[in-house]
């Protein structure tokens, strides 16, 4: 869903909804091995996003937004993001970007059990990056120069620790 609600603005939304469903395969038919390691289960994800886009002066955009999501055994979490464009000249600008991003585990980082190999862990937080991100451009017709900076902070990242490495 997106709108213009004046000629400066523009608002984006967005909605979405999954279910997933494992269905563990206990044996590879060809050779009666083990062959899906991952336990049965199902689960509900849910997500919605909205962004909106001002231009506060003929030379300045800004951009705000958020994305807020629901995976079980979190609570409701929101991360936003933030930006900012200014043309100094028609040629030269500046563009500042803070923003967050989300993502939940995985079916194998959960729910895995390879005997002493591979254990998912059920509780794992979600990852969250945080990213700062300044950039100068310069551009003609025929060529463009871009000088970027940025940082990214990661919370909750996922690992994986050897068998040897469990408590």
């Amino acid at each position: 869903l997106f709108f213009r609600l004046f000629v400066k603005l523009f608002v984006l939304a967005v909605a979405l909804t999954t279910y997933i469903i494992v269905e563990a395969t206990s044996n590879d038919l060809s050779t009666s091995l083990p062959y899906f390691p991952v336990s049965e289960y199902d689960e509900w994800r849910w997500a919605a996003y909205v962004q909106a886009d001002y231009l506060l002066l003929p030379q300045l955009k800004v951009i705000g937004g958020g994305q807020l999501n629901k995976v079980p055994g979190n609570d409701w979490d929101f991360v936003p993001s933030l930006g900012a464009f200014y043309n100094i000249t028609s040629e030269l600008g500046i563009k500042a970007l803070y923003g967050q991003a989300f993502k939940s585990a995985a079916a194998n980082e959960k729910f895995s059990n390879v005997t002493n190999t591979l254990y998912g862990n059920q509780t794992l937080a979600p990852e969250k990056v945080t990213t700062y991100d300044l950039q100068f451009f310069f551009q003609r017709p025929s060529y463009q120069f871009t000088a970027s900076a940025f940082r990214s902070e990661i919370e909750n990242i996922v690992v994986r620790k050897r068998f040897e490495q469990l408590p």
